[in-house]
């Protein structure tokens, strides 16, 4: 499991331009106790990062200024952040997709709309 010492306990960042895709984690997410930080793009997840670590990353793929892929990509580069966990969510859930997000070091990938009862399970190992 992710030693969450260097992080805030049980926060998570959503990074996804879906303001109705942020709302609906965020409420199921801080409904469940954890603290929760949103971002519209990756660029703004990179500047927190910069003083702030999350015990999760959950983010869309598609996205403005950065997609998913150079947001995990830029993440993992830097020391501090290559234990952080990353789930990948996106509504594009094709084989070519799938693959490209198999060549990533990310945990999960969730399909959108997303399954309350899936994401709910999976953020809480990374907490367990």
């Amino acid at each position: 499991m992710y030693d969450y010492k260097s992080c805030e306990m049980e926060k998570v960042f959503i990074v996804d331009d879906s303001e109705i895709q942020v709302i609906l984690l965020e409420k199921v997410l801080s409904h469940e106790g954890y603290e929760v930080a949103t971002f519209r793009n990756g660029v703004e997840l990179i500047k927190k990062l910069e003083n702030e670590l999350p015990a999760l990353v959950i983010s869309d793929i598609e996205m403005p200024e950065m997609d998913g892929f150079e947001l995990i990509s830029k993440i993992y580069a830097d020391k501090k952040c290559q234990q952080i966990p990353f789930f990948f969510i996106s509504s594009h859930y094709d084989e070519a997709t799938i693959k490209k997000v198999e060549g990533t070091p990310a945990d999960h990938f969730f399909e959108k709309p997303l399954d309350r009862t899936s994401i709910l399970a999976n953020v809480k190992k990374i907490f367990a």
